[in-house]
């Protein structure tokens, strides 16, 4: 029996519009990977809260739409990417974080 390891990177993760955001404003998060093993499946976590989706794409990429953000969204969200090859199942390591930050209303 041979045993291997794979050393599998981590996505990378960014949000449009980038810096603080105001009540009500569309954002966009993406997950991308460096991989040749495409074909799997993103999830976007918000880690102190309940969000959480999952989309799965043909690409090295997946955006997610958050419409209309409120103080809900605010916190620290990463990225996870798993695929299957060959029939195993591959989890990626987390992406680092980034922090949506949503100030009030715009009177």
């Amino acid at each position: 029996m041979f045993c291997f390891s794979v050393i599998l990177p981590k996505p990378s993760i960014s949000n449009t519009p980038a810096g603080e955001l105001t009540w009500g404003q569309d954002v966009s998060i993406t997950c991308s990977i460096s991989t040749q093993h495409l074909g799997g499946t993103f999830t976007l976590q918000q880690t102190s809260g309940s969000f959480r989706k999952t989309q799965t794409s043909n690409t090295n990429s997946a955006t997610f739409n958050i419409p209309q953000v409120n103080f809900n969204n605010e916190g620290l969200y990463q990225c996870q990417y798993q695929t299957r090859v060959s029939g195993r199942e591959f989890s990626f390591p987390q992406s680092d974080s980034i922090r949506l930050s949503v100030t009030g209303k715009e009177e």
